[in-house]
């Protein structure tokens, strides 16, 4: 009897305990809760898992003084300061361009002044100053303009004896400026014919004006047109031979 009693309560527990491991396992998957088991399928399922945050770096101390700071600001100020070095140069050099235009203008306009001036200023300068009139060997009164232009005023007017006498003295002016003569008070008229004698045509020119001015001034013969203008009209060539280095 208690054989047959033991017997039974065996054969019971032997029903209802699985001997299968893989069965037992899947008995005890079922029983709890995994969220990468899917009981349903008995198969483990995908787990969206979100990777964690990184932990926020610490900057280092050489990096946090420096890489830190906003160089905007300074990058502005050094555009503004480059745009006004900018203007400066253009500045200064459209100032030195206009001065330079201003002194090529000032010195073509002179040049022009004594281009168009240049006749009478030459003649101005054959008076040479009072002191040099005092050395001509008379004594006339100082023109208004110059020796040239009071022969030239006196022949337009007919005074070819006062034209002559001023014709004369321009020659004697004119060759001692180009050191042709020396002009001294006391010379008489043939020593400066002699120191020209170098160049016989000029020579030949100061002759014919010189004796129709001592005609005129010391025999106080009256001089005539035709005679005045044979003098006259060799002015030109008078004064391309008077200069030094002139034709011998």
């Amino acid at each position: 009897m208690l054989s047959v009693l033991c017997a039974a309560p065996c054969r019971a527990q032997s029903t209802t305990t699985p001997t299968d491991p893989v069965e037992a396992g899947k008995s005890a998957m079922k029983s709890g809760s995994y969220p990468w088991y899917d009981p349903t399928q008995d198969e483990l399922k995908r787990i969206n898992v979100k990777p964690p945050k990184a932990p926020p770096q610490t900057q280092s101390a050489s990096k946090s003084w420096f890489e830190d700071w906003d160089f905007s600001g300074l990058k502005t100020l050094f555009e503004s300061l480059g745009e006004v070095a900018r203007i400066l140069i253009y500045t200064v050099a459209a100032a030195i361009l206009g001065l330079l235009i201003y002194f090529l203008v000032k010195v073509f306009l002179k040049r022009s002044t004594e281009n168009d001036d240049g006749g009478d200023e030459e003649e101005e300068a054959e008076i040479g100053g009072v002191d040099r009139i005092d050395e001509l060997p008379i004594q006339i009164a100082a023109p208004r303009g110059d020796f040239l232009s009071e022969a030239r005023r006196r022949y337009e007017a007919g005074d070819y004896s006062g034209a002559i006498v001023y014709l004369f003295s321009y020659e004697l002016l004119h060759l001692d400026r180009h050191q042709r003569i020396q002009l001294t008070k006391g010379k008489t008229n043939r020593q400066y014919l002699r120191e020209v004698r170098a160049i016989p045509r000029l020579q030949a020119m100061l002759a014919r004006t010189m004796i129709a001015f001592e005609d005129v001034f010391f025999g106080h013969h009256p001089l005539d047109r035709s005679s005045f203008e044979a003098c006259w009209q060799e002015v030109d060539e008078f004064q391309r031979l008077a200069p030094p280095g002139g034709a011998t």
